[in-house]
């Protein structure tokens, strides 16, 4: 299951650095993102309610998960990159195995 869409910030579309919270509306945005908007529209880009408050927390709980799932996934992609490298090393030692048993034709 790919949960990737419940990390992207509303606002960028892009997996969110620094996750935030409005306390006005309850939406999590990346913080730079949210602030341009807020200062520009003075308003939730979701509800459109109107936002008097301007401090926007950390979402620290979304923060860990985030940056659990891209520790996981460059785990995950060098476990890959292993495999893969352990299966050339395995086709190369055959192919040595293959050429030795060969002889020569005189």
């Amino acid at each position: 299951m790919n949960i990737n869409f419940l990390l992207k910030c509303p606002i960028t579309k892009k997996i969110m650095n620094d996750p935030v919270v409005s306390t006005q509306t309850g939406y999590t945005f990346e913080r730079n993102a949210i602030e341009t908007y807020a200062k520009i529209y003075n308003m939730c880009p979701i509800t459109n309610i109107y936002i008097k408050n301007k401090w926007f927390p950390p979402n620290r709980i979304l923060k860990e998960i985030i940056d659990y799932k891209k520790t996981y996934d460059k785990s995950i992609q060098i476990m890959k990159y292993l495999l893969i490298l352990s299966y050339i090393q395995k086709i190369q030692t055959l192919q040595k195995i293959d050429e030795s048993m060969i002889e020569p034709i005189d």
